[in-house]
């Protein structure tokens, strides 16, 4: 994918869309989606998806500097970045913390893998 506003909205829309949904809480979740030069387009840290812009969103380049962007991205940048330079097949990535799998994962039984 090409950075463009329409891209950087469509993030936004998926934030927002997950948020409604009720899959995150607050700002507990981020979207990264791979560029076609190689760089990856991520949501910025501590940013209410109700007040983000696409200028807010940051670009990484893979080896995790950043390119662009006037916001500090998401403290889940390394999870992104890693999963984007060991699997090439992944063009987007959305890592959230869902309510109810919080709390599911605070019984003592744990989640099982899938």
């Amino acid at each position: 994918m090409n950075d463009s506003r329409e891209l950087r909205q469509d993030v936004i829309d998926t934030c927002l869309w997950l948020k409604a949904n009720g899959f995150v809480f607050s700002t507990w979740g981020n979207i990264s989606v791979r560029l076609d030069d190689g760089n990856i387009l991520i949501t910025p840290s501590k940013v209410d998806y109700d007040t983000m812009t696409p200028e807010d969103l940051v670009v990484l380049s893979p080896d995790g500097t950043q390119v662009s962007g006037h916001r500090l991205s998401t403290s889940e940048r390394e999870i992104h970045r890693r999963v984007m330079n060991k699997r090439p097949d992944v063009g987007a990535i959305i890592h959230m913390h869902s309510p109810y799998v919080m709390a599911a994962s605070s019984r003592d039984e744990g989640i099982p893998v899938f």
